[in-house]
């Protein structure tokens, strides 16, 4: 009976850790917008604190331009061979890891048809 005894209360420590991580995350997302404004206003690129390095993270995410049909947009892809992102709708998370992985695959001719987003989100690492 004791390793049953011992599974429930690691089970129960384990939930309750699961929550209160779920929680910090909550508090750090607060905190998101906060630490991208003192980034922009300091003009800072990282800051190194208590053995950890905060610095910003850059990613790019392909949308479908407000004012472009869906229609258009997937034919504007297809003609410029990025079909494979346009079945049965567009893929939008496999085309904007496309262009993440090299910006200048970006064609001008997607412009007005798929917009490149960036956007920035604050990271912190260990030094």
């Amino acid at each position: 009976m004791k390793p049953i005894q011992q599974f429930v209360a690691l089970t129960k420590e384990k939930r309750k850790l699961e929550d209160r991580v779920k929680e910090i995350n909550k508090e750090i997302a607060s905190l998101e917008e906060s630490v991208l404004k003192y980034f922009q206003e300091q003009n800072l690129d990282k800051v190194r604190l208590e053995g950890m390095t905060v610095s910003l993270k850059s990613e790019i995410w392909a949308r479908k331009s407000p004012d472009c049909p869906i229609e258009e947009a997937i034919k504007a892809l297809e003609e410029v061979h990025l079909d494979s992102y346009t079945k049965p709708s567009i893929n939008y998370q496999g085309l904007s890891a496309y262009f993440r992985d090299d910006e200048t695959r970006y064609p001008e001719f997607l412009k007005g048809k798929i917009d490149l987003n960036k956007y920035f989100k604050p990271v912190a690492r260990s030094v």
